[in-house]
């Protein structure tokens, strides 16, 4: 009987452990506090530790600094991004800026919360509604998700601002506010007699040899499996965003340059599709188009097009608005390889093109498939 008895009571606390967790099911998850085991991760002149449920994995653009699988709310991520210094902006036009940047990003903003953290240098943002999902970063038309939401912040630097951001369902957003809180509120400064002491973080910028260093000789510049001939006029400089790979300065004209960039393929575009949606996207950064011509080349590969009219110059890459100038125009330049395609470009007033033309030619025809790219 007693046995019996034995059973019944531990069939019943049993039960009750089951109900118990069937009732928790869904609810949002306790954030764990940061602890001294959590990996801490350095940007700039400041570090941050890493909430214990975020799995640092590969980046999958060059455009970011770091990525975090979500191991409790999968697939999502928490992503870092750096798009350079301050395009002469202060810090509360550069705030103000990407938040309205941020809204744009839904097509139906049904709330919008500042969340608090303690560090001043930070700035927090909760947004909810439909969300417009992009299947790659330039995407101008992608999918309306609603009941969707984006955990975004701000971290000013020396260096310019820091974002991170959370793009989920509404519901993956309230149970990861308190993972992005704390891992917010571990800034720390890490500046030694006025000077980082972390490097900034940066992009494959070029292809590197076995020395682990860049592959530019005085005129030739490696990207990928294939090498360019940089023109005399020109000026080869480091990217000064994290979205390109390099920069050429014209050396009559030091205002304008040709900017090289790599997204990778997330699209698995073959070379013509990735030739003709480019060119398309290049179009439509054009408010009235009057010129196009495309130019043939002495070699196949690269894919260089001429477009000119009244032009939507930006302040900075990811403006969401622009001002309309007439008498411009761009040089644009794809080359596919299996890895995704390269782009070089340059956008001016459609007189300094037209001196710039033939130097922007002659540096596409320099292409060379490299042997010891495999």
């Amino acid at each position: 009987m007693k046995i019996i008895s034995l059973l019944l009571l531990s069939f019943f606390i049993c039960l009750g452990c089951v109900e118990k967790s069937e009732s928790t099911e869904g609810a949002p998850l306790k954030s764990r506090s940061p602890s001294e085991d959590d990996k801490v991760i350095g940007f700039a002149d400041f570090k941050m530790r890493v909430p214990f449920s975020w799995k640092e994995i590969a980046t999958t653009s060059p455009t970011r600094l770091v990525e975090f699988s979500l191991q409790e709310n999968k697939p999502y991520k928490a992503i870092g991004f750096y798009l350079g210094p301050n395009q002469d902006m202060n810090k509360e036009e550069m705030v103000q800026k990407n938040i309205e940047r941020w809204e744009k990003q839904f097509s139906e903003l049904l709330s919008k919360e500042d969340i608090s953290v303690k560090p001043e240098k930070i700035t927090c943002v909760r947004f909810s509604g439909t969300f417009i999902l992009k299947t790659f970063p330039m995407d101008k038309k992608g999918i309306p998700a609603p009941n969707y939401g984006a955990l975004a912040a701000i971290v000013d630097s020396p260096q310019g601002p820091y974002f991170f951001k959370i793009t989920a369902p509404e519901e993956v957003i309230s149970r990861e506010l308190g993972n992005f809180t704390n891992f917010l509120n571990t800034y720390t400064n890490i500046m030694v007699s006025g000077k980082a002491n972390v490097k900034l973080p940066k992009a494959p910028i070029v292809r590197k040899n076995a020395n682990n260093k860049e592959n530019i000789t005085s005129d030739k510049i490696v990207f990928g499996n294939f090498q360019l001939k940089i023109p005399s006029e020109w000026i080869s400089r480091k990217a000064s965003s994290q979205m390109r790979l390099r920069e050429f300065y014209l050396k009559q004209n030091s205002s304008y340059k040709v900017i090289a960039s790599f997204f990778g393929n997330p699209l698995k575009m073959n070379a013509e599709e990735a030739v003709k949606q480019n060119f398309d996207r290049w179009r439509k950064q054009f408010v009235e188009l009057k010129k196009e011509e495309i130019l043939s080349l002495s070699v196949s590969t690269p894919k260089l097009i001429y477009l000119e009219g009244v032009y939507l110059v930006k302040p900075f890459p990811m403006a969401q608005e622009g001002t309309p100038t007439p008498n411009y125009g761009m040089l644009g330049a794809v080359i596919p390889t299996p890895e995704g395609p390269y782009y070089f470009k340059i956008e001016a007033p459609a007189s300094i093109l037209a001196l710039e033309k033939e130097n922007f030619v002659s540096f596409l025809e320099s292409y060379q498939e490299r042997s010891d790219s495999k």
